[in-house]
């Protein structure tokens, strides 16, 4: 939907064809959606799919995508470098939501920024919000923003708890190691790495993780009790996938 740190657009086909048996789950759950862009690239109708991120912004933004009004009202908004900079200054997650102004706002500046480790203070880049604009109209794009059961803004360990079930799956992605202060509007640290693993282990549901490699993960995840599965780009980090079916 947008360009966002973290995304997985490019991995969609990897991650799907490591998902488990469509038989054995009916939830599909994001703790960390993000811009929720692996949702998109699963093609079942008959799920029920769970929406959270801690971040209120991006709660209130899917909120009010989903209503066939928002896009009427960004409608006649112009790309323009100065407002970008003026609606820098003016994001405020403290809101009730839906909030179509700040949904808007925040929108803006995501589809415009330059870096997205620098949402609120970077620099203009143009072509996005014009995008943004048509792609939220398309009917592929609606039907599935209709199909999310639930859009929810709770702690990731409270999501997990609320939805777990024999018939969850769980697609984790939670801010990798190192890149936890690159994220606007949370609380997840270096030390909730550790956390996660503790509280994914005790699931009733599936989990499929995503992580770049570092050394703790062997031994909390020993490929002996969860599956690994590594995508390799070309001059960067491994991408691994770590499950628990």
């Amino acid at each position: 939907m947008l360009p966002y740190i973290g995304n997985k657009v490019k991995l969609n086909g990897f991650i799907a064809r490591n998902l488990p048996n469509t038989q054995t789950w009916n939830k599909y759950i994001e703790p960390f959606g993000g811009m929720y862009s692996t949702y998109y690239g699963i093609l079942r109708n008959d799920i029920t799919s769970i929406y959270n991120d801690i971040n209120p912004l991006n709660k209130n933004l899917f909120l009010c995508v989903k209503d066939p009004e928002f896009a009427t009202y960004i409608s006649e908004i112009p790309s323009d470098k100065d407002l970008y900079h003026q609606y820098q200054d003016e994001i405020n997650p403290n809101i009730e939501a839906p909030n179509f102004e700040m949904a808007m706002k925040w929108a803006y500046v995501l589809s415009l920024s330059l870096s997205q480790q620098h949402i609120l203070d970077g620099e203009y880049r143009a072509g996005g919000w014009d995008a943004f604009k048509i792609h939220i109209t398309r009917r592929w794009f609606v039907n599935k923003m209709n199909a999310i059961h639930s859009i929810e803004s709770l702690d990731y360990k409270d999501c997990i708890k609320k939805w777990d079930s024999s018939q969850s799956l769980f697609y984790v992605d939670p801010p990798y190691r190192n890149t936890e202060d690159y994220y606007l509007f949370h609380n997840y640290t270096r030390d909730s790495h550790y956390e996660l693993s503790e509280t994914l282990k005790n699931i009733k549901g599936k989990f499929c993780l995503s992580y770049y490699y570092f050394k703790d993960l062997e031994d909390w995840y020993p490929d002996s009790e969860f599956r690994w599965e590594w995508w390799t780009k070309t001059g960067r980090a491994d991408e691994i996938l770590i499950m628990n079916y």
